[in-house]
């Protein structure tokens, strides 16, 4: 079970990627309206955190990375089960299941690798020695 979490920032950058491509996917396929335009903004962020989180790994990146797919999993959600402004319901969708699983995945895929230490060199600073 280790090896599947030993490089869980790569793993979270591919979901982080995943969930902006099916983002950008749904404002696509749907109408031009505002919640498609919100949906297709927040792919492309979702995209460019990923790609950040994937050359540098700051804190805002990831930052951003688990408050968008949190938020991208919530409206998946409410428009599985309410239905987003000016659409009904649309029901248990393949989109919507893959959106919330990348909002619950990432968050725990960053907190295993902040936890784990993968992100900090402790023996460079001038007090480790």
């Amino acid at each position: 079970m280790r090896r599947i979490l030993a490089r869980p920032l790569w793993a979270a950058v591919i979901v982080t990627a995943v969930l902006g491509g099916l983002l950008i996917a749904y404002a696509l396929d749907s109408t031009l309206t505002p919640y498609s335009l919100m949906s297709g903004s927040a792919g492309v962020a979702a995209g460019l955190a990923a790609i950040v989180m994937a050359v540098r790994d700051p804190f805002p990146a990831r930052l951003a990375a688990v408050l968008l797919c949190v938020t991208g999993a919530l409206a998946a959600v409410l428009a599985m089960t309410v239905g987003v402004p000016g659409d009904l319901a649309t029901g248990v969708t393949l989109r919507g299941l893959a959106l919330v699983a990348c909002g619950l995945l990432v968050p725990m895929l960053l907190a295993v690798h902040v936890t784990s230490g993968s992100s900090r060199i402790h023996e460079s600073g001038p007090y480790a020695r």
